[in-house]
């Protein structure tokens, strides 16, 4: 009978089992934590739960209870048909794990995408539940399934008809992969699965005879699990080098064969990018998290642009003391030009088209690069309620050589359709990108560039002009710039770049532009169509509530952030920390 082994076979299990020794070295992502438990209760200590039940809520108000009948209620009528008592029932402490990977047809000569989850339950109720309660819930849902034998377990194979989908030209993969799911509860762990072959490799390293040729001995994953560490409550990774393999044998077409290497050479030979997240590590931090970028053949592409690590520069004064955002760091703009030329002739096509074009692409992308040099700071404001000021942007870089970039800028722009001014003594040239939109913006949508002080300004005009006049008037524009307390728990000291954001003021400062927006179109199609705008709005601003509503709850978990960055020969590290909102 299913799920009758697992009593017996829990009690002799005989090797811990993770889900990178189960799943093969070719696999596409994984996600794993070692303790289920300790994620749930610190999501719950986060707020994260709360938040998550206020939006579910809000949903099915929204959209009404006959559509999204699964509640509270709901929920405890199924636990209490499994056997659980919602009020005594505690997580499980055990593992957890999640992975896609290839999966070859020799057969039939296609690539599948197959996926395994896991997670260790080693509680004697779910022993019970499983040998018990499962098979009769499973009855009473009008669940189908037949049983196959893996290894000497018991193993449900539940078939089901996937909606039909247009074919997928020159993509060698098969529609029907996620059509058959593989469910088991044994040795103290359940599995759920598209194919046998994971299920059976995780049952041989339970019974001490581990595959050769798994996760675990992949040398990418290892690489990135060493450099974010393993104190994280959730571990994630994408293998871009699998994901390249697996993309190459599922295009028939051989595309793959042409726009990989280009994308490769424009943002970098990436071999992996993982994160670890550690959730409500103490009182006052929200989030603690490590990612990086693994490149096992030097940094190259965009990612060969950021700078190498240095010393912290003081914030310039013409950044806004009140910069909802801000950044600075360092950037090699002399590998630009090159970069450019690589990624074209990368590409045998764009290679024939701008051969003869070269030279002058490089003369060109040199007069705006030469001048420059590699250090950066850019930020963004915001605030409430909205006027033609109320937003702002501002990128300014390092300009060693300011009469020729000026030059340059007024030999080029005007034929661009810039409209140069002179503001405080500088020329200042500004593009209206308005009548491009094709609706209008509550707030100007004019970008404006100009050399003055040492640096190269582009930007909003409203932050830019401010640039310019703290730069005419540098003695009299002492800034006092707002503290931001995840500053202090990062060091910004030999680093690439760093920064810091407060994100729930920016997301209320969106919602207010979408309200805004939204209130400007009503105005227009209710002077040229009242009838029509009276039937839209009513399940126009119904949806536009429900959206603010979900806002809301996210950025009631947002405090204020930093974060730094460091480069070296084999990839790229960032450090964050999001504090808890501060107390009103």
């Amino acid at each position: 009978m299913f799920f009758l082994t697992p009593l017996i076979a829990t009690t002799i299990a005989l090797s811990d089992v993770q889900i990178q020794d189960v799943v093969p070295e070719t696999t596409i992502a994984v996600v794993s934590t070692s303790d289920v438990g300790k994620v749930i209760t610190h999501l719950q200590d986060s707020g994260v739960c709360d938040t998550i039940f206020e939006i579910a809520s809000s949903i099915k108000e929204q959209i009404g209870s006959e559509s999204c009948s699964v509640g509270s209620t709901e929920c405890t009528e199924i636990l209490g048909q499994l056997g659980i008592d919602k009020e005594t029932w505690t997580p499980p402490t055990g593992d957890a794990g999640f992975a896609l990977y290839p999966v070859v047809d020799y057969e039939v000569g296609s690539v599948g995408i197959g996926f395994l989850g896991m997670i260790e339950l080693d509680d004697p109720m779910y022993d019970a539940m499983f040998s018990t309660k499962f098979e009769e819930f499973a009855g009473n849902a009008g669940l189908e399934y037949e049983t196959v034998s893996l290894s000497g377990r018991d193993v449900w194979v539940i078939e089901y008809a996937l909606p039909a989908a247009a074919p997928m030209p020159n993509l060698n993969i098969d529609p029907n992969a996620f059509s058959r799911i593989y469910l088991v509860f044994s040795d103290g762990y359940l599995f759920l699965g598209s194919e046998p072959d994971a299920i059976a490799s995780a049952f041989s390293a339970i019974d001490g005879e581990p595959e050769n040729g798994t996760l675990a001995s992949n040398a990418d994953y290892l690489s990135l699990l060493d450099t974010c560490g393993t104190d994280g409550d959730i571990f994630a990774a994408v293998l871009l080098t699998n994901l390249a393999d697996t993309i190459m044998q599922i295009d028939s077409s051989g595309m793959a064969m042409m726009f990989l290497p280009t994308l490769k050479t424009a943002i970098g030979d990436i071999d992996g990018i993982a994160e670890s997240v550690t959730i409500s590590p103490s009182s006052d931090v929200f989030i603690e998290a490590t990612y990086t970028a693994l490149m096992n053949d030097g940094r190259t592409g965009l990612m060969g642009l950021i700078g190498a690590n240095t010393t912290s520069e003081p914030i310039p004064s013409f950044v806004a003391p009140d910069a909802l955002s801000y950044s600075q760091g360092q950037i090699d703009l002399s590998k630009f030009t090159s970069l450019i030329k690589e990624t074209l002739m990368s590409n045998p096509m764009l290679g024939i088209q701008m051969a003869g074009h070269m030279d002058q692409m490089e003369a060109g992308f040199n007069l705006f690069f030469n001048p420059l040099g590699s250090t950066y700071h850019t930020f963004s404001t915001g605030q409430l309620p909205l006027t033609d000021d109320s937003i702002g942007y501002l990128f300014a870089i390092e300009c060693k050589d300011e009469e020729a970039f000026g030059n340059t800028l007024g030999s080029t722009l005007p034929m661009m359709g810039a409209t140069p001014t002179d503001f405080l003594g500088n020329q200042l040239f500004t593009i209206d990108f308005s009548s491009a939109m094709p609706m209008p913006l509550p707030y100007p949508l004019e970008m404006s560039l100009a050399v003055s002080g040492g640096y190269a300004f582009i930007g909003s005009t409203n932050a830019v002009e401010n640039a310019l006049r703290s730069t005419a008037n540098p003695k009299e524009n002492k800034v006092s710039f707002s503290s931001n307390a995840a500053l202090s728990m990062l060091s910004n000291e030999d680093v690439s770049s760093w920064g810091y954001s407060d994100l729930k003021k920016s997301i209320e400062l969106q919602t207010a532009v979408s309200d805004a927006m939204t209130k400007q179109m009503f105005d227009e199609v209710e002077a040229f169509d009242p009838e029509m705008a009276a039937e839209m709005r009513p399940e126009f601003f119904k949806n536009s509530e429900l959206q603010t509503k979900i806002s809301d709850a996210f950025a009631s978990l947002l405090g204020p952030m930093a974060w730094n960055m460091t480069a070296d020969d084999t990839g790229l590290t960032a450090h964050v920390v999001m504090l808890k909102p501060e107390s009103d």
